[in-house]
C-alpha cells in the first residue's frame, strides 16, 4: 500500500520526492511483517532470538498500522485526528529505537539469562500497577514515554523531544488543540468563524509528513535487530 498519493497532502506540506521516499519507506516496512514465528527451540538462545524477532513484529505491526491510520484521515481532513495519531507512531518509534538501544549494550554483556529478562519484560510492558503486581517483576513497568522520545534522534542528528513537545500541544486540549484549531478572530469585525477541519491543514500535514518519514528509523532499527537476534541465537553457554 502507499502511504501517501500525490494528493494525499496539502499542496507545501511536502514535496512530491520526498513523499516518494517516504512512500519507499512504509513499504519496505511492510514487506518486513511476518505471519508467524515458531518460538519452540531445544536451546534458550535460540528461543529468546525468536523472542526478540516475535518483539519487533510487535512494534513493526503498530508503525504500520499508525502511520496508515493517520494517512487515512489527513485524506479524509480530520486533521485533528491524524496528528493525535502521529504522536502516538512517533512514540512507538521511539519505544522502538530504545528496546534496540538496550538489547544492543546487554549483548556486549553477554548473559543470555538478562537478554531474556529483558526481552520477556519489554514484551510485557504495562504502566497498570495491578498488573505490574500480578506479575511480580518490576521490570515490566514500561519506560516513560519522554524519556524514550529524549533518546530519540532525527536524521539531522538532533533530538526530536522539541518537535514531539510541539506536536503535543495539538494533542492536548491546549489551545492549539481546542480554539486557537478550530477558531480564527477576524479583528475587524470582531467575529469568531469556526472551522469543523481546522484552518491551516498545511501545516498540520507538514507535522504528519514528519512523523512519517521518521519511519526510516523504525526501518534501520528493524534491520539492527535482525543481526542483533542472530547473535542471540549465536551465543555460547546455551541454557535448557
Amino acid at each position: 500500500m502507499t502511504l501517501f498519493a500525490k494528493d494525499g497532502l496539502p499542496s507545501g506540506a511536502s514535496e512530491p520526492e520526498a513523499l516518494d521516499k517516504l512512500n519507499a519507506i512504509f513499504e519496505e516496512i511492510q514487506g518486513r511483517q511476518l505471519d508467524r514465528i515458531e518460538i519452540h527451540d531445544s536451546h534458550k538462545s535460540g528461543r529468546v532470538s525468536k523472542m526478540t524477532l516475535s518483539l519487533s513484529q510487535g512494534y513493526i505491526r503498530r508503525c504500520v498500522e499508525l502511520a496508515e491510520g493517520s494517512a487515512i484521515l489527513c485524506q479524509q481532513s480530520h486533521w485533528l485526528s491524524a496528528i493525535t495519531v502521529a504522536r502516538s507512531l512517533l512514540e512507538t518509534i521511539a519505544a522502538y529505537n530504545e528496546v534496540v538501544r538496550k538489547l544492543r549494550n546487554l549483548i556486549r554483556g553477554g548473559d543470555i539469562d538478562d537478554i531474556f529478562e529483558f526481552i520477556s519484560a519489554a514484551g510485557f510492558a504495562t504502566r497498570l500497577p495491578h498488573l505490574i503486581d500480578v506479575t511480580g517483576e518490576p521490570a515490566v513497568k514500561a519506560p516513560n514515554v519522554l524519556s524514550q522520545i529524549d533518546n530519540l534522534n532525527k536524521t539531522d542528528g538532533n533530538s526530536a523531544r522539541n518537535d514531539y513537545d510541539y506536536i503535543c500541544e495539538f494533542t492536548h486540549p491546549n489551545s492549539l488543540g481546542t480554539l486557537l484549531f478550530f477558531g480564527r478572530f477576524d479583528k475587524k469585525s470582531g467575529t469568531m468563524h469556526f472551522c469543523s477541519q481546522g484552518w491551516d491543514p498545511e501545516s498540520v500535514g507538514i507535522w504528519v509528513a514528519w512523523v512519517c518519514s521518521m519511519l526510516l528509523v523504525t526501518l534501520e532499527n528493524d534491520k539492527t535487530i535482525e543481526k542483533l537476534a542472530q547473535q542471540i541465537s549465536d551465543m555460547n553457554g546455551r541454557g535448557s
